[in-house]
């Protein structure tokens, strides 16, 4: 089993290096560890990346029978890359895992299901609750009986399970006070963003105050940070940053914190 860890490091402006806190990138399932790299700007020191074993630059050349949406595969390979995480940087302070769509959706299962430790705050870029969600939003914009599309996932994605994990199922399990933040692009094509909304008032529900929703109007689903308001982004992010007490760039928090605190 190939895989492919990317180291990035990065420092730009001012920027607060009083820890040592390592970013895990996960990407989407059209995608790559390469997907990092719009990133960059986010996350401040050690940017490290790596390939799912359906990772792909187009959608169907995606190695679907690897795929298990989010669940018990990739679950184990994002474990193994935490683990090599672990070992490669010993006394890190602590950890900030960035996702994108099933990336996103997987940090989630992971932190309920394996409960990693030092995970100092998490960004969820467009997650999907569960696939179910999906299906409707997908069978509603093409046009097409959602049973149809709910009939053909398990077939194309062998190692998905419909009474599988996912999000909304085990966020409740998510013990730990970990910062979270959100963000959704309104014209999302693939997953509806009532999806975060939900994980967001899950959360919320639980008593937990420090997760936060950043929406923005422009852009394209996975690919919100290269879009218009990829500056938007980039500011809410290191204000959320140094909300937390972590590493961020000062001139782009400081531009972001009014926003930040406007959220929901």
């Amino acid at each position: 089993m190939n895989k492919i860890l990317l180291l990035v490091v990065l420092f730009y402006g001012q920027i607060t290096m009083t820890q040592q806190v390592i970013t895990l990138f996960v990407h989407g399932i059209a995608d790559s560890g390469k997907q990092a790299l719009p990133f960059a700007d986010i996350a401040k020191g050690p940017l490290a990346s790596f390939d799912f074993d359906c990772a792909t630059s187009h959608f169907w050349r995606i190695n679907m029978p690897a795929c298990s949406l989010g669940q018990e595969s990739e679950l184990e390979q994002l474990d193994m890359q935490w683990k090599k995480l672990n070992e490669q940087y010993p006394l890190a302070d602590g950890f900030i895992l960035i996702g994108v769509s099933r990336g996103a959706s997987t940090i989630l299962n992971f932190l309920a299901t394996r409960k990693p430790n030092k995970v100092k705050g998490v960004i969820l870029d467009s997650p999907f609750d569960n696939i179910e969600s999906t299906v409707q939003h997908r069978a509603e914009r093409w046009g097409v009986p959602a049973c149809l599309i709910r009939t053909i996932i398990p077939w194309v994605f062998w190692q998905f399970d419909p009474h599988g994990v996912c999000p909304d199922k085990v966020i409740d399990q998510i013990e730990q006070d970990i910062p979270m933040l959100f963000v959704t692009v309104e014209d999302d094509h693939s997953v509806p963003i009532e999806c975060a909304r939900k994980l967001l008032a899950a959360r919320k529900n639980q008593g937990h105050s420090n997760c936060h929703h950043l929406h923005v109007m422009q852009g394209r689903h996975g690919k919100i940070i290269q879009g218009p308001d990829a500056e938007t982004y980039k500011r809410i992010a290191h204000a959320f940053f140094a909300h937390y007490g972590l590493p961020h760039n000062t001139q782009h928090a400081a531009d972001g914190t009014q926003q930040f605190h406007s959220l929901s």
